[in-house]
């Protein structure tokens, strides 16, 4: 978030340099045009990582897709796949989608309410038939398969 909030404000100090470099060089019609720039690049930049403060990320929310987080294929045939997808509703939804051998696919919630996630660390106990995966905030779910 620092490194957001040190673009937002490198950007404006930028900005705020172009506009002295015009008015010093007398042209004042430049200024008005790069304030007008400024000010709309800094509104979309803004737009885009405000959002990131409460852990959204705004094109999953214009676009949800859905993001494969983990994924591990088992000699048995068993496949796993941790997916997140924003819900349309409050945050995102964190799906364990297990596909057995014959293709049937069993799908278990792990979360209905979490925060953005990149990437998830995941184990798979095949002998105890037992799925790990670790959320965010250090939160541990294990689900039996």
């Amino acid at each position: 978030m620092i490194g957001v909030a040190a673009l937002i404000a490198l950007f404006w100090l930028l900005s705020r340099f172009a506009e002295w470099r015009a008015w010093q060089n007398g042209r004042p019609g430049v200024v008005s045009s790069l304030a007008a720039i400024s000010a709309i690049g800094l509104f979309f930049l803004a737009l885009l990582c405000l959002p990131l403060l409460i852990a959204v990320w705004l094109p999953d929310v214009i676009f949800a897709p859905r993001h494969i987080l983990a994924e591990k294929h088992l000699a048995s045939g068993y496949s796993f796949q941790v997916i997140q997808y924003w819900n349309r509703c409050d945050f995102y939804s964190t799906d364990l989608l297990v596909t057995s051998p014959d293709g049937r696919p069993e799908i278990h919630m792990l979360d209905g309410d979490d925060g953005k996630s990149w990437r998830l660390p995941m184990a798979v106990d095949e002998e105890r038939r037992t799925f790990t995966v670790n959320l965010g905030f250090g939160r541990v779910k294990k689900v039996d398969w």
